[in-house]
């Protein structure tokens, strides 16, 4: 499942909701040196939740700029992440 939606501070935010039966991470993501501290049964699919928020602007480079940008993208996209997991489902990835 994908939804797709403009933002506020004039990004777009793209959240894909699924199920990965090919292991942990999702495919573009492998190969990868990611040491995983969890086992997981690779008998069972895992759920992923993919979170992209992005502008695209032409226009100067600035760091403050970048940095303010990327506070606020940051900002909608947590909150988002947080708006999509239970508190049950917090406590048991942490």
């Amino acid at each position: 499942m994908n939804f797709v939606t403009d933002t506020d501070v004039g990004g777009r935010l793209v959240v894909r909701i699924g199920l990965n039966t090919d292991g942990v991470l999702p495919p573009n993501l492998i190969p990868t040196d990611l040491v995983l501290d969890k086992t997981f049964d690779r008998q069972r699919p895992l759920g992923i939740l993919d979170y992209d928020h992005f502008i695209e602007k032409p226009g100067a480079f600035s760091v403050e700029h970048a940095i303010a940008r990327f506070k606020a993208l940051h900002g909608i996209v947590a909150d988002a992440f947080r708006g999509t997991i239970s508190d049950f489902a917090l406590e048991d990835w942490r």
